[in-house]
């Protein structure tokens, strides 16, 4: 009678389990076998799913929290969602290529760590030097493990397109990568943030801070725009004084196939339409999307993610947008809300009105 009642209370203890996971399905509205999500989320196997043996590899997750594993997988489903509900059909031939046509900069870079079975699609300004240090440092190679800290991820990972044997990394680009058939062997990831607090950094990093020569690369770009068919001195190039609002223009400007890839839409730069991902984290909550990936990826006993430097923290995120985006014009605001929308929908982004000025 006693086994007969715990066994009751385990069976309602899973009803109850399964009907928690039914409601969030439904609450969200992404579609999806919920049966099949289910049975991923909590880490049970079944032949029911058809899983392969890929995907079991990579979808073990039983150390991160069900709060954590709902909410990494509600990020999956709405980029399902909008993917089909906006019809984005993308194909390798993408922006990307129309950049090698033009001799400009590509800037679909893939970085592979066959070690692992590790995919990253890199998105600049999103901590993307933080974790190839993390990926690199995780690989052995020769039985020794380099920080790329002290040497330079550069000496560590292999030129686009080239399989050296002892990189660290591989480096592929879009076009190279769909052809190593890596979309259904590895664990794909890549990571977003708010593209007004994006687009913010990449301006004072690329045009407010002095030296090196690739911010003088970005000046240049930004000089041929404003003065086309013009020779271009170097005094003009150290010389710049470019505002927020004059690089707001600036993006607004360029078509979205040539965008530069440190403000290049999300959608664009890691083709979530075409390749199905496995994970997708956020900058706003990086520590904890960080330690969730590592455990994911069996690497949290490895290595850790770097903690922010103390002088991203002297100023708050917000009190640092509010004084650049109130001087741009509200009507600006909404163009740039416009190019970026699709990143706003799909990765579940709220236009920030209190920002500008009315």
């Amino acid at each position: 009678m006693l086994a007969k009642f715990n066994v009751n209370k385990v069976l309602v203890s899973i009803m109850v389990l399964f009907s928690c996971c039914l409601y969030v399905q439904l609450r969200t509205g992404y579609g999806g076998t919920i049966y099949h999500n289910t049975v991923q989320l909590f880490g049970m196997t079944s032949h029911q799913t058809n899983v392969s043996s890929d995907e079991k590899l990579h979808n073990k997750t039983q150390n991160i929290s069900i709060t954590k594993r709902l909410e990494l997988e509600q990020r999956l489903q709405r980029v399902r969602h909008y993917c089909n509900k906006l019809e984005i059909d993308q194909a390798v031939e993408s922006s990307h290529d129309y950049r090698k046509d033009n001799g400009s900069y590509d800037s679909s870079d893939w970085y592979l760590d066959e070690t692992h079975r590790i995919a990253f699609c890199q998105v600049q300004k999103v901590s993307s030097t933080n974790w190839l240090t993390t990926l690199i440092s995780a690989v052995e190679v020769d039985g020794t493990r380099s920080s790329a800290k002290d040497v330079g991820f550069e000496d560590l990972v292999s030129p686009r397109d080239k399989n050296f044997k002892f990189s660290y990394l591989k480096r592929y680009d879009l076009v190279d990568f769909t052809k190593t058939n890596a979309s259904g062997q590895y664990l794909k990831f890549f990571f977003v943030r708010h593209p007004f607090e994006r687009l913010l950094s990449a301006y004072r990093d690329k045009f407010q801070a002095v030296g090196g020569w690739k911010r003088r690369n970005f000046r240049r770009e930004y000089l041929k725009y404003k003065h086309p068919n013009q020779p271009i001195e170097p005094s003009q190039i150290d010389g710049l004084q470019l505002s927020f609002k004059g690089f707001v223009q600036y993006v607004l400007d360029t078509p979205n196939r040539y965008l530069d890839c440190h403000w290049q839409r999300f959608v664009d730069q890691c083709m979530p339409c075409l390749i199905r991902y496995d994970f997708i984290g956020k900058f706003e909550t990086l520590e904890a999307d960080a330690e969730a990936f590592l455990r994911q990826a069996h690497l949290d006993d490895k290595v850790t993610f770097p903690k922010r430097e103390v002088y991203y923290s002297q100023q708050s995120s917000a009190a640092v947008l509010k004084r650049y985006y109130k001087k741009i014009p509200i009507r600006l605001a909404q163009k740039l809300y416009e190019k970026y929308e699709i990143d706003f929908l799909m990765f579940d982004y709220k236009f920030p009105a209190d920002l500008f000025k009315y």
